[in-house]
């Protein structure tokens, strides 16, 4: 089955989330039907805010009927074989999208998102089979008594724990407190281990204003010192601080060691040491004709704008050298090659021979 094509062309504007306003691609964003927000093609909400959607009708009401309003508000099928396991999955909504995907109830047969009108509309059939008024009513009782336990989401408690019966309310704090914490670090990338770290803070610190709140000092201290030492111990600071790195001799004799640089804590002999650092320069897979051809469809771009004569060729001066044998490919990969090709470039020859000029627009 061949899926409806949603990704943006090149010079069109981005289609963005209503909510949160990430940019809407074939990964974030859900495809649309075609007669619903025909002109983006998308669904006006990212799944990760659809996601947050139905994880705040659960909690008020049960799994089956958030997913089933959910439906109903995405303008998406509603298939019971395709419910996701409730209880495991962490992003139950996008779990559902996936399984509609994967078991082809997400798309017509012409490649076309599916509507909720193509799907179960009849909530008293959201459980797999028609159900009677009383069966019905028992089916939701029975799913609300036994999703009423647990406060928070399967995500949230497996992110923050249980240990110190945080409600509900406390959950969606933590997160917004994550979310702030981490927000001056998410440019750098946020690994594993800051992640625990950080949700570690946000926790004690918490914790703290809870104790606090409730007089108690001695608490409050403890747990604000435990979040001080998280914080601490992961080198994490302020984002007006200038940042501060432990020079560890043992550290860098390592990475030395690691470059090929140094052996058994010694740095290596001089001619050694010179053709080890020209043997870590980098090396590029594409030719140096495709630099200097990329070069001059750079500059041709600013005078283009600036309303100026484009040039011909590089100048003399302008031309990139190799700063060592092998530092660029000798013969064009095939991704360079095609790329000449649509764009109908011709190799830029050398010596003082003549050269092809590209075409001026216009």
């Amino acid at each position: 089955m061949q899926e409806r094509d949603t990704t943006i062309e090149q010079g069109e504007f981005e289609i963005t989330c209503v909510n949160c306003g990430k940019v809407l691609d074939e990964f974030v964003g859900l495809a649309a039907p075609e007669d619903w927000c025909a002109d983006t093609g998308f669904n006006p909400w990212c799944k990760a805010c659809q996601e947050r959607y139905y994880e705040e009708l659960a909690e008020h009401n049960t799994s089956h009927v958030a997913l089933f309003l959910c439906c109903a508000a995405f303008n998406v099928p509603m298939v019971p074989k395709d419910a996701p396991d409730f209880e495991r999955d962490s992003e139950p909504w996008i779990s559902y999208l996936e399984n509609l995907r994967q078991y082809g109830d997400l798309y017509d047969s012409g490649g076309d998102a599916k509507s909720f009108f193509d799907g179960v509309t009849d909530m008293r059939n959201m459980f797999g089979e028609r159900l009677s008024e009383r069966k019905f009513d028992a089916a939701v009782t029975e799913e609300r008594d036994k999703s009423s336990k647990p406060q928070g989401t399967e995500k949230q408690r497996k992110a923050w724990g249980t240990r110190f019966g945080f409600t509900t309310a406390d959950y969606k704090e933590l997160d917004q407190r994550y979310e702030k914490v981490a927000a001056p670090y998410r440019a750098a990338g946020i690994d594993a281990n800051m992640e625990e770290a950080l949700r570690k803070i946000c926790k004690y610190q918490m914790l703290s204003d809870m104790a606090a709140a409730e007089n108690d000092g001695t608490k409050s201290k403890t747990f604000d010192e435990i979040a001080r030492r998280a914080a601490q111990d992961n080198c994490l600071r302020k984002i007006d601080e200038k940042p501060v790195e432990d020079l560890r001799i043992d550290t860098l004799v390592d990475k030395l060691e690691k470059k090929g640089l140094m052996k058994n804590g010694k740095l290596l002999d001089l001619p050694e040491l010179q053709k080890a650092i020209l043997g870590n320069r980098p090396r590029y897979p594409h030719t140096l004709d495709a630099a200097d051809q990329f070069l001059l469809l750079s500059f041709n771009c600013m005078r283009e704008n600036s309303g100026v004569q484009l040039l011909p060729e590089l100048e003399d001066g302008m031309k990139l050298h190799e700063s060592f044998d092998g530092e660029f490919a000798e013969e064009p990969p095939e991704f360079e090659s095609k790329a000449k090709r649509e764009f109908g470039l011709m190799t830029m020859e050398r010596g003082g021979k003549k050269k092809s000029a590209p075409k001026q627009k216009g």
